[in-house]
């Protein structure tokens, strides 16, 4: 998928800025898929007449938020190899996470947790085509302004850089973010698979 200059510039952005963008690399029938995924946990929530654990609210505007779906953690397993070649790290997955934001939201300025130490953001549906941007504090302490798209991915080191995202101004966008640790560092092994027993195991 990758050519090997690419990793290189790849890792070499990763390495030295915290972060690195690859765009277009989701094909369109895996767009499809996890869109039509997404859509079905969101019926599937509103069955379950929205349980405390799928919708939350920020500044009293709601939203969804599921942890580890199956299709999330089966996007999780498949670039798990793209992201251990360009970081040079033997990764292992954490968790992955949706969330389906809607007009008014924003992602607050934060960095992750241990179970985040490598970290993706991949935008999967939007009402309009158009970017939600998103920010990193690079470790140059430069911000740096991420355009993406759907299919866009950008791969960050969780634990050290801040990221965030302005208030979302149309309908609604969905997201996945997607996290790994080093496998071979021992101060990591709690958080393979987030304490889990294996991927799509319940917490």
């Amino acid at each position: 998928m990758l050519t090997e200059n690419q990793v290189i510039q790849l890792r070499e952005s990763l390495n030295n800025k915290g972060y690195c963008q690859v765009n277009n690399i989701l094909h369109s029938q895996l767009k499809e898929y996890l869109q039509i995924g997404s859509h079905l946990l969101e019926e599937q929530s509103h069955i379950e007449t929205q349980n405390e654990n799928s919708l939350i609210y920020i500044d009293s505007i709601p939203n969804k938020t599921y942890y580890s779906p199956s299709f999330g953690d089966i996007l999780l397993a498949y670039f798990t190899k793209i992201y251990s070649e360009i970081s040079g790290k033997n990764l292992v997955p954490s968790y992955s996470f949706f969330r389906k934001y809607f007009q008014g939201n924003d992602l607050k300025k934060h960095i992750d947790r241990p179970s985040c130490q490598y970290s993706a953001t991949i935008q999967i549906n939007s009402s309009v085509d158009e970017s939600w941007d998103f920010f990193i504090t690079d470790k140059q302490n430069q911000k740096v302004e991420c355009k993406t798209k759907v299919g866009d991915i950008i791969f960050y080191k969780g634990e050290e850089v801040e990221h965030w995202r302005e208030t979302l101004k149309y309908e609604h966008s969905s997201h996945f973010f997607l996290h790994w640790v080093d496998k071979d560092n021992p101060n990591y092994k709690p958080y393979h698979f987030d304490g889990r027993k294996s991927l799509s195991s319940p917490k």
